[in-house]
């Protein structure tokens, strides 16, 4: 099985995953048979919505950098597949 965000997931026939990216995914899924042949593709559709996640990428050593009283983080967080860099 192959997702459209994060590649190749599995090659076995029975499996669990719990690590796919927040989003949309396009999932495509085929299999072989004992003469080596291939079926054709099938897809499914599906969005991923995980948990909020928020991170602070700056000041990346834990100073903090004070400009006429107002102090400035660089993060990023992520919410239902929504990506913002702050």
């Amino acid at each position: 099985m192959e997702s459209s965000i994060d590649g190749v997931f599995s090659t076995v026939n029975d499996f669990t995953i719990s690590t796919l990216s927040n989003g949309t995914h396009t999932v495509y899924f085929r299999v072989q048979d004992n003469h080596d042949f291939w079926s054709e593709p099938d897809t499914a559709t599906f969005v991923i919505t995980g948990a909020p996640f928020v991170r602070i990428d700056a000041p990346a050593n834990n100073s903090v950098f004070v400009d006429d009283e107002t102090v400035q983080f660089t993060g990023y967080a992520s919410d239902d597949g929504e990506n913002q860099t702050l």
